[in-house]
This record gives C-alpha cells, structure tokens and sequence, in this order.
C-alpha cells in the first residue's frame, strides 16, 4: 500500500473541522508551524474559532514517511502572546493583523 500518513499536526485547521464542529463544543488541535508546532485549545463560536489556550509542543510523524499536506508558514501565531481568533476563508471585514492560512485566517488580536 503507498498511503501516506499525515503528521500529528497540521499546517492549517482544515475547513471541514469548522464546518462539523458544534456550536459551543471545544476541541484540541495540533497545529505545525514553521517555528515550531502548537496545540491550540479551540471554542467554536457562531462564525469563528476563538483559541482559548496555546501549548508548545513536539509532533511526530505516525511512521517515518513525509506528509503531502500543505504548507503554511504561520510562525507569527506560533510567537504572538495575545489573543486570537480563527476565521473561514472568505469572510471579510476583519481588519489587520492576520495571517493567511488555506483554509483558514487566523487574525491575531
């Protein structure tokens, strides 16, 4: 079988988490970065993702294979220590302060 196995992590928070994550529910995700990798405590509000609490960690390959996943350099959310919020893409009028990702727009507070 040549399947690759993604990390545990990813470079951006995929769309369809958004779009199937409940209203209020809380979840865990690993994000990757170019600095380094983060867990992200993550709320879902009515139409964003508020983070609720960053952790610097490690992930590792689930076997030693590389991972065909996207890349996006969000260093600066990796390093930024206030407030952050996580937007679809396509939604407008946020302002300054924000980092592009895929799938994502995560605008630093």
């Amino acid at each position: 079988m040549n399947e690759q196995i993604p990390h545990l992590g990813y470079w951006d928070l995929p769309g369809h988490i958004f779009e199937n994550t409940p209203l209020g529910e809380k979840i865990l995700f690993g994000l990757k970065t170019s600095c380094g990798d983060l867990i992200l405590s993550l709320k879902k509000m009515e139409d964003h993702f508020h983070v609720q609490a960053k952790i610097l960690c490690k992930t590792s390959p689930l076997i030693n294979m590389e991972s065909n996943s996207q890349y996006n350099d969000l260093s600066e959310v990796y390093f930024y220590e206030g407030d952050i919020t996580i937007w679809p893409q396509g939604t407008t009028r946020l302002g300054e302060n924000l980092v592009i990702g895929r799938d994502m727009i995560f605008k630093l507070q």
